[in-house]
């Protein structure tokens, strides 16, 4: 039972140390891409639009000065906007809309303002009716919106973790057979090889011993180190060129941070002797026999096995694996032939 065990830890830790990579990777794609300020630019845009596809509402609550002073540089969208924020362009655009001259009392032109809105101008101003009319001064009015727009931040989270999980499947496929990681094949290879699953389970026992070495590579994520050096700078009163700096340069150490990590955990799993890779491996000719098909076969199959199981997450691999890992702690370590228990 030790032997299956142990074998259970080498390739659980096999699997979280690829899903690792699979998220890093996902991550500064979608950093680079500006995933989630794309999304969140759809998502009110869609919001402000309803089925008005010319609607000037979404440009011009995009260019309201609550919402510019978020975003770092102009080439750049702002993958985070707060609540308050928001509530406070909304209320202002739609206060602009009164028939009536502007006054100093935002509750009533807010007010006064809806009454220019139709059912065509967005959902927003549906929401926004219905929250003025229950509620008695400005400020009430601006913790209900807040409270709405968060509960509508939920939703689009939903959204964009759908997305991400199919982009994470298909880097999951590419890491699979970029380091051709047939599980069907590797999990036989450390069943019948004592020297590489005891090199294995001591590596997961490392691990178990400093989890933040794994831990930290798929919970701190590159927008919210953005996002640390630009509340720091805000607070010191930065300037913008020199915001622009401090973030550009905190951005880069912590992506070169991340890489550094990832190839010194690939590197450790690699002096374990367990084979990764192409190196040595025969390439198949045209004359493919029944065998080679079969065996093609099975590599294919663990293929798919080994990229479905690290599409499942770093935190479910790393859980299981402390869990574990535990176990093995817990057993009575086994004798050898003079009945000594061993070290």
């Amino acid at each position: 039972m030790n032997t299956y065990l142990e074998t259970a830890i080498s390739v659980i830790l096999i699997i979280l140390i690829f899903s690792v990579v699979t998220y890093v990777v996902q991550e500064l794609i979608a950093f680079r891409l500006q995933s989630r300020g794309t999304m969140l630019r759809d998502s009110i845009t869609l919001l402000l639009s309803a089925t008005d596809s010319s609607s000037t509402w979404p440009d011009t609550f995009f260019k309201h000065a609550e919402i510019v002073s978020l975003r770092r540089k102009t080439d750049r969208l702002a993958s985070y906007i707060p609540a308050s924020n928001f509530a406070l362009a909304v209320m202002d655009m739609v206060a602009a809309k009164s028939p009536a001259a502007r006054t100093n009392d935002l509750f009533n032109d807010v007010r006064s303002g809806l009454t220019s809105f139709n059912s065509s101008d967005g959902n927003l101003f549906v929401v926004m009716r219905n929250l003025a009319d229950t509620s008695s001064n400005i400020n009430e009015l601006q913790n209900k919106l807040e409270q709405w727009y968060n509960n509508y931040m939920d939703r689009v989270t939903g959204w964009y973790q759908s997305n991400t999980v199919k982009t994470v499947r298909v880097i999951a496929i590419v890491v699979t057979i970029g380091f051709n990681l047939n599980l069907i094949k590797i999990t036989g290879d450390i069943l019948h090889n004592s020297t590489l699953r005891g090199n294995l389970v001591g590596m997961a026992q490392g691990i178990a011993e400093d989890p933040e070495s794994i831990t930290d590579l798929y919970t701190r994520k590159f927008e919210d180190r953005k996002n640390e050096i630009l509340a720091q700078s805000i607070k010191t009163a930065d300037s913008t060129a020199r915001k622009d700096s401090m973030i550009d340069a905190a951005v880069h150490h912590f992506t070169q941070e991340k890489i550094d990590a990832l190839q010194s955990l690939v590197g450790d799993l690699s002096k374990t002797k367990l084979p990764l890779g192409w190196h040595g491996i025969p390439v198949l000719t045209h004359r493919t026999t029944f065998g080679n098909f079969e065996k093609g076969l099975v590599t294919l199959t663990g293929w798919l096995i080994t990229a479905g199981c690290i599409s499942m997450g770093a935190p479910f691999w790393f859980n299981l694996l402390m869990q574990l890992v535990n176990v093995r702690r817990a057993g009575i370590k086994p004798t050898d032939n003079s009945g000594k228990k061993k070290s």
